[in-house]
């Protein structure tokens, strides 16, 4: 059973989206999960298994056939609605020849000190001519005026529309088989006729008013089955004691190795200075707002997590942040959580970890979310003493598949005996090819097993 309403709110403007999240939360995320999506590949990958979704908030252009797949309980789509000027209007309307809109600023202000009348309530500066002011029993009146121009519109447009009506029902030379074409019609419209719909420029309050009315009558409902071939999503950290050993490559390297057979990969850079990002061509940061949200205790994080994923070689990683861990705050509990919330969202196959050399409190804690190990070692003799002093100590380790290879790309000559190792590292002049080293392949081909 479900333990909290599901609300998922969708729109590809990131900044109109981010404008609603910080009421959204401080509004349902006591009793609500919340998912917000940017990312219009990310909603293809989030809508590819069935949804139980109690209340969807989307705008018009993610709203589509595909939600017909999965149970939506209520839907909210917010159009863009062009607002019309007040000063403008479609068909002019006719005023009594001494109905005066607009009057002298200088006039009105001394009629109303005089009198002691209600105050003069300004137009805004671009919809009107400076000097000018609309009295509030003005705006009354043009308003009247306006409703009954549209009353006799409407009054109008019935009666041609029953007119019509008669006329095709009595003329014998309708062709009768255009009818199923405006059923079709019907059948393709954009939005649903139990939808309910709101224009984007409504206010925040007004928009979250609507959800709260929505979600007020939501029946938490027993979560669908996940399909029965379905695997759970795993964890690889990538660890040695020994620095500069090269703990990224290795990352990056069984990350496309399993992307080539065809599992979805997040690459994470877990070390002080997140190095798997001298490995990437691009040179983008994260939003501090990520570390900002990290920092808060029980805050919805995940949301932030897909705006910093980013592309390279089919293969996903987490933006690395400009400045070190320590210095935004993040420690082992941020860490931790950052890891257990992907964990728990089962949208990626395999998250690989990119793990510091220091056996610290964050390392510990990552290290025990992992689902298997790759420990990196090098043939030479003080990184044999570091990784040996590491096995005897195996009870720091957590209990689970490990893998131990050596890399010799900075090798000095002495070797490893075979035997311990899974595999080996073989030396490359460039890190391209490294990537590309069976080694890899084995490990993913063991992963997946």
């Amino acid at each position: 059973m479900r333990q909290q309403i599901k609300l998922v709110v969708m729109d590809p403007d990131y900044g109109y989206l981010k404008t609603l999240e910080k009421q959204i939360i401080l509004q349902f995320a006591d009793r609500a999960d919340i998912q917000f999506i940017t990312d219009p590949e990310y909603r293809e990958r989030y809508f590819s298994t069935k949804r139980h979704i109690d209340l969807l908030v989307t705008c018009e252009e993610f709203y589509g056939t595909y939600l017909e797949k999965h149970v939506i309980n209520q839907t909210l789509v917010l159009k863009k609605v062009e607002e019309e000027s007040f000063m403008e209007m479609e068909k002019p309307v006719d005023l009594p020849e001494d109905f005066e809109v607009t009057v002298n600023l200088d006039e009105l202000m001394a009629e109303d000190h005089a009198s002691g009348e209600k105050p003069i309530i300004p137009i805004i500066e671009e919809e009107a001519p400076s000097g000018f002011y609309l009295e509030e029993s003005i705006i009354a009146q043009l308003d009247a005026v306006v409703n009954e121009g549209a009353e006799a519109e409407e009054d109008e447009a019935s009666e041609e529309e029953i007119l019509t009506d008669s006329e095709e029902a009595d003329d014998p030379d309708t062709d009768m088989e255009q009818k199923p074409a405006v059923d079709a019609v019907k059948e393709t419209a954009e939005i649903a006729d139990d939808c309910i719909v709101m224009s984007k420029f409504c206010t925040i309050r007004e928009i979250i008013d609507v959800m709260e009315d929505l979600l007020s009558t939501a029946i938490v409902a027993p979560e669908e089955p996940e399909p029965l071939n379905k695997k759970p999503l795993k964890v690889i950290a990538v660890y040695s004691p020994i620095g500069g050993c090269g703990k990224s490559l290795v990352t990056l390297g069984i990350g496309r190795k399993l992307r080539k057979l065809d599992q979805s990969v997040l690459l994470v850079g877990c070390d002080e200075m997140q190095s798997i990002s001298g490995f990437l061509d691009a040179e983008e940061y994260a939003d501090p707002l990520l570390a900002e949200m990290m920092r808060q205790p029980g805050a919805d994080i995940y949301w932030n997590i897909l705006q910093n994923v980013e592309y390279e070689e089919d293969v996903r990683y987490l933006l690395p942040f400009a400045e070190p861990l320590s210095a935004l705050g993040l420690g082992p509990d941020e860490m931790e959580n950052l890891v257990r919330t992907i964990k728990e969202k089962q949208d990626f196959d395999y998250v690989i970890l990119d793990l510091g050399s220091a056996l610290n409190t964050t390392t510990r804690k990552l290290l025990c979310l992992a689902d298997s190990i790759v420990l990196l070692t090098e043939p030479n003799a003080v990184s044999v003493k570091k990784m040996k002093k590491l096995v005897n100590n195996a009870a720091l380790l957590p209990d689970c598949k490990c893998f131990m290879i050596a890399n010799q790309y900075h090798m000095d000559g002495l070797r490893l005996p075979t035997q311990n190792l899974f595999g080996y590292l073989a030396t490359y002049q460039d890190p391209e090819q490294a990537l590309e080293d069976p080694v890899f392949y084995q490990i993913a081909l063991e992963v997946l097993d």
